[in-house]
Order: structure tokens, then sequence, then C-alpha cells
């Protein structure tokens, strides 16, 4: 193969490469890739909510305290997603997965911790540039542990 065919061939395969991450991200433009996430993490959230509304394994005072802390979190990983995608993400997914956990009827302990430990940790890489968010996640953990229990 000459250099110039092999160059082709690399130059085509960046390009393709190049179409599939804008793909992925959901269109041609980083910023609509960041309002796909954004849409995908408030949809997550919402149906956090609606499980929480239907779940009858919550007693009425976490289900209330969760949903106005659901609120806040909606706000604070909407900022995040604009600058820290993947965070945004991991957190959305880990406050979905301890939810769950937690409005099970049959509990299972070692789910529970492991869902919760992961929604902690999942808020430490932005920690110091979100604060509040890192506030809202660990006061929403708070409040899943007490239910798990």
């Amino acid at each position: 193969m000459t250099s110039s065919a092999g160059s082709h061939i690399l130059t085509r395969e960046i390009g393709q490469a190049r179409a599939t991450q804008k793909e992925i991200r959901g269109g041609k433009s980083p910023e609509r890739g960041q309002l796909v996430v954004q849409t995908m993490i408030e949809e997550r959230i919402e149906r956090i909510e609606e499980r929480l509304r239907e779940s009858g394994n919550i007693p009425e005072a976490s289900r209330a305290e969760l949903l106005k802390l659901l609120t806040a979190l909606r706000d604070e990983v909407g900022t995040l997603a604009r600058s820290h995608e993947e965070d945004a993400r991991s957190i959305a997914r880990f406050v979905d997965a301890s939810a769950h956990e937690v409005t099970r009827a049959e509990k299972k302990p070692k789910l529970i911790e492991a869902a919760l430990n992961g929604l902690t940790g999942s808020v430490e890489a932005v920690e110091a540039s979100h604060p509040k968010l890192a506030e809202v996640v660990n006061q929403i953990a708070v409040v899943l542990s007490n239910m798990g229990l």
C-alpha cells in the first residue's frame, strides 16, 4: 500500500470516528450534545420522582423530603452537565439505583449500601467546584440510607 493510500484510509477512519462521536453526543455541535445529556438526566430524575410518588414503601415525610431534594438536584445537575457530562450522568444513575434499592418491597442491605456508596462517590470529583450539588447529593444519600435501615 502506498503512503497516500494509507493516508487516505486513515483520514477516512478519523472522519468516521468523528461522525460516530457526534452521533453519540446527539448532534453536530457540543451544545446540542449537552442539551441531549441534560434532557436524558431530567427524564431520569422525572422517573425517580414518579417511582417515589407511586411507592407504598416510603414514609410520607421521607417522600416529601426526597421530592424536594430531587428538585434541587435537577437544577444542580443541569449546571454540572454543561461542564462535566459524564459526572452528571453518573450522579443521576446512582440516584436512580439508590432510589430503586430503597423502594423495593424486599430490601437487600448489600445492594442498598453499594448504591449509596456509588452515589456519594459519584459526587466526590466535582465537590470542590459544585459544593451545593455535593450537599444535595449527600442529603439524598442520608435520607435514602435512613429508609434502607
